[in-house]
């Protein structure tokens, strides 16, 4: 949505989509009404935050956990030592990654299965590449993401706080000023 204001134009984002049919055009000023409709429509919003190590799953109805659940799993980091003790070290690695894409993939299905008829979308954060190996080897949240909008949300360090950041990244609006002078 653009606004005029006396030292420019303001656009505003609706964190979701804006349904705009024939009759909310305004041709005399700006409609605020499917902007402020977006923003009132309830949304179930499902999380996926992860890194190597860490991780955090959750539910949001209406900007507010309902479901969540948070943990950790070592990984080891690579290392540039050569021979077969960095072939053993690589193989133990894998099992370890492995073993977390199993557990948050458990744990994602466990919490948000049970929302899932009413979800309207997934929000994922982390690592690109840990998220993509993830979402291979985890068939629920592949199935999810093909059949639900999905949005990024930066993430350093998976946990609750971050999860509590992410909901409130996802429901907000966004704004960017156009200076008249520019």
């Amino acid at each position: 949505m653009l606004v005029e204001g006396q030292t420019g134009q303001i656009a505003f984002g609706a964190p979701f989509g804006i349904r705009i049919e024939d009759g909310d055009r305004v041709a005399d000023g700006p409609n605020f009404g499917p902007f402020v409709a977006s923003l009132a429509e309830r949304r179930v919003i499902a999380f996926i935050l992860l890194r190597l190590g860490a991780y955090a799953v959750g539910v949001a109805n209406d900007e507010r956990l309902v479901a969540s659940k948070t943990g950790t799993r070592y990984v080891k980091g690579r290392h540039r030592a050569g021979g077969q003790s960095q072939r053993r070290f690589e193989r133990n690695r894998e099992v370890w990654i492995a073993s977390l894409y199993e557990r948050v993939c458990k744990t994602a299905s466990d919490r948000i299965a049970p929302f899932e008829r009413e979800l309207d979308g997934l929000a994922i954060g982390g690592d690109r590449h840990v998220i993509e190996g993830f979402t291979k080897r985890c068939g629920f949240i592949e199935r999810l993401r093909r059949c639900l909008p999905v949005m990024d949300v930066p993430v350093d360090r998976p946990g609750l706080k971050a999860l509590e950041r992410a909901v409130t990244q996802v429901w907000g609006c966004q704004t960017w000023g156009l200076d008249k002078h520019s």
